[in-house]
């Protein structure tokens, strides 16, 4: 798996250079990031996004909540499949993910959803339906 400092040394400019490159820096010219992707694709790199969220904190990706399993009928509805697609080839668009929360009862979608926010594997979240009279824990 080629790494940051693999790319740098194939299009021979410094691992910084390539960095800026991955987050478009217009301080970095358009013949430098030519050159510089070219020698991603030759090497096939891939951004590490496990690093990419140590640096910056996001995850780049999306918390879904679905509604608890509770009520089959509403689940199956053709719209969560609709609205899952939508939102995945929008969230695909901008190179972010979707994690989907959901539980066999509210209580399971609330411990789900408040897990997800603890552990910061969603940089948002979507929510597909809301009920009448729900208490989540405010002490993020």
């Amino acid at each position: 798996m080629a790494t940051i400092k693999d790319v740098a040394k194939r299009a021979g400019v410094s691992p910084s250079t390539v960095s800026r490159t991955l987050k478009d820096n217009q301080a970095i010219s358009e013949e430098t990031k030519v050159k510089v992707r070219a020698a991603m694709d030759e090497l096939g790199y891939v951004p590490n996004s496990a690093a990419q969220m140590l640096a910056t904190g996001l995850t780049h990706s999306l918390g879904v909540v679905l509604p608890p399993l509770t009520d089959r009928e509403k689940i199956s509805q053709p719209f969560y499949m609709e609205i899952l697609t939508a939102i995945n080839e929008e969230a695909s668009c901008h190179s972010q993910v979707i994690s989907i929360a959901t539980g066999a009862t509210l209580e399971e979608l609330v411990k789900q959803v408040e897990l997800m926010h603890r552990q910061k594997r969603a940089d948002g979240f979507i929510i597909l339906y809301s009920e009448k009279k729900i208490q989540l824990k405010t002490t993020y």
